[in-house]
C-alpha cells in the first residue's frame, strides 16, 4: 500500500543500499532516473555506497521524482505532499546562493564543522576588504573568522584540504604585486602563530586532510550544506541543505570519524599548515 506522505531521504537510501549495494550500480541506477546534468551533482564510484545513496535519495526528492520500494511500499512523487516534519532536500544552484545560505545557518550555531580549500579565515583583513568590495554575496571565510573572534561557538571543527593551486589563485584575485602576495601570506602564518598559541580563535581545532572534492560538507547545529565541485581546479557551484534529523546526524557522525580519526595532532596540523603557506612563497 502506498504512504500517505513522502518517505524520508535516510529512508530512500536505505532502500536503495539494500537493492544497488555498490557506488557503480547506485550510479548505474541514478543514469536511468536523473538527467545528464543532474548526474554532474553526484558523487563519483570512488565515495563510498551510502553517501551516493543519500545523494541520489535527497536529488529525487528535490525533483519530486517517484520512488518506489516493493518490500517497504516507499513512495516519494508529485502525487505526494511532504509533511511539515519530513525532509525537503533544497538545491542551491550557485556558489553565491550557497555561501549565503552557509552564512545564515552558520550566525545562529554553535557548532561548526568544515572543510576549507585552504586557510582563508587567517588572510589578513585587507584581502577580505578586497573580496567585499569587488564580490557579491556575503564572504563565509570572513564571518568564520568574526564568529570564532567573538567566542561565538562551543567548539569549531576545521579541515584544511590546502590545494596550493587554488589558494594562490583566491589570494592572487585580490593582491596588486608579488610583494603584496608575500605579505598576504607573512601575515596568515603570524595568525596561524595567534592561533596555534590559542591567542585568537581558543574554540578552533584544525586538521590538514585531503577530503577530496566531490563532498564538502559545512554542517550547523540544525542544518547540513553539501557542496561539491566538478574538478580539483574549480569552485563550488552548488550543493543541497540537510535538515532532517537522521540525515544530519549522520552527515555530523561522518565528518567527526574523519576529524577524530586522522593520526594528526592539533600541533602536528598547525606544523603542516605552515609548511604549506612558506610552500607558496
Amino acid at each position: 500500500m502506498e504512504s500517505s506522505s513522502q518517505p524520508s531521504s535516510l529512508a530512500i537510501a536505505e532502500s536503495l543500499l539494500s537493492r544497488y549495494p555498490t557506488s557503480a550500480l547506485l550510479l548505474e541506477y541514478a543514469e536511468t532516473v536523473v538527467s545528464v546534468r543532474e548526474m554532474a551533482l553526484l558523487p563519483s564510484a570512488t565515495v563510498e555506497a551510502d553517501v551516493i545513496a543519500l545523494r541520489i535519495a535527497e536529488l529525487m526528492l528535490a525533483l519530486n521524482l517517484p520512488f518506489v520500494d516493493s518490500k517497504e511500499g516507499l513512495v516519494s512523487s508529485s502525487e505526494s505532499e511532504p509533511e511539515a516534519s519530513i525532509f525537503t532536500a533544497d538545491f542551491l544552484p550557485t556558489h553565491r546562493m550557497f555561501f549565503d545560505a552557509v552564512c545564515e545557518a552558520m550566525s545562529s550555531s554553535r557548532t561548526v564543522r568544515v572543510t576549507i580549500m585552504g586557510p582563508t579565515f587567517l588572510l589578513p583583513d585587507f584581502i577580505h576588504f578586497r573580496r567585499d568590495r569587488e564580490k557579491p554575496g556575503r564572504n563565509f571565510t570572513r564571518e568564520l573568522k568574526e564568529k570564532l573572534s567573538k567566542g561565538e561557538v562551543d567548539f569549531a571543527y576545521v579541515v584544511f584540504r590546502n590545494s596550493p593551486e587554488r589558494f594562490m589563485k583566491m589570494v592572487g584575485s585580490y593582491v596588486k604585486s608579488n610583494k603584496e602576495f608575500e605579505r598576504a601570506i607573512n601575515e596568515t602564518i603570524e595568525n596561524l602563530e595567534m592561533t596555534t598559541s590559542q591567542r585568537i580563535f581558543p574554540s578552533l581545532q584544525f586538521r590538514c586532510v585531503d577530503t577530496g572534492y566531490m563532498h564538502i560538507p559545512h554542517i550547523f547545529d540544525s542544518v547540513a550544506l553539501l557542496a561539491s565541485r566538478r574538478s580539483p581546479e574549480t569552485a563550488v557551484d552548488g550543493g543541497w541543505v540537510v535538515r532532517d534529523r537522521p540525515s544530519l546526524d549522520m552527515e555530523k557522525a561522518r565528518f567527526d570519524r574523519v576529524f577524530e580519526g586522522t593520526s594528526q595532532t592539533q600541533s602536528m596540523a598547525s606544523v603542516q599548515l605552515r609548511r604549506f603557506l612558506e610552500s607558496l612563497l
